[in-house]
């Protein structure tokens, strides 16, 4: 499965939103807020905001909080990227990138049990 593919069974199972108490996996992009309290967090917004600031367009952010998160777009790998938006590591899968990053990150702080990858 491609890593545009993982990423779509993460919106359909959670919608995407906030993770932890920092992180958040971008959500889809909707033509209207369904209520004022819709917060300004969708991939399309996100990916335009980074664009503007010069994100390469081989990026498609997925992910912001305490580090940035994206699709390698060329090779559909998940990678994370530093703030000036070089990659600092990449992974196979979203799974992958699941225990490697906030599961290594907050997995302890929130008593998960270790993952086979830890």
């Amino acid at each position: 499965m491609s890593a545009s593919g993982s990423y779509s069974g993460v919106w359909q199972l959670t919608g995407g939103g906030d993770v932890f108490e920092s992180e958040t996996i971008l959500r889809p992009s909707v033509p209207t807020p369904p209520n004022e309290f819709f917060i300004e967090d969708d991939i399309e917004s996100a990916n335009l905001a980074h664009d503007a600031n010069g994100k390469p367009s081989d990026f498609y952010l997925v992910h912001q909080g305490t580090f940035r998160s994206a699709v390698r777009l060329p090779d559909q790998k998940f990678v994370t990227l530093t703030r000036e938006y070089p990659v600092q590591d990449s992974f196979d899968s979203l799974d992958e990138w699941y225990v490697r990053t906030l599961r290594a990150e907050f997995g302890e702080r929130y008593g998960l049990a270790p993952s086979k990858g830890q």
